[in-house]
């Protein structure tokens, strides 16, 4: 479960643009 949760934390801080683009891209198409 700490693993788990260390990866998640990691992934958030290595994708966060990733996801600001999604959010972006999801805000054209409405």
């Amino acid at each position: 479960m700490r693993v788990m949760y260390k990866v998640y934390l990691f992934m958030q801080k290595k994708h966060i643009w990733v996801y600001n683009v999604n959010i972006y891209i999801i805000s054209m198409n409405y």
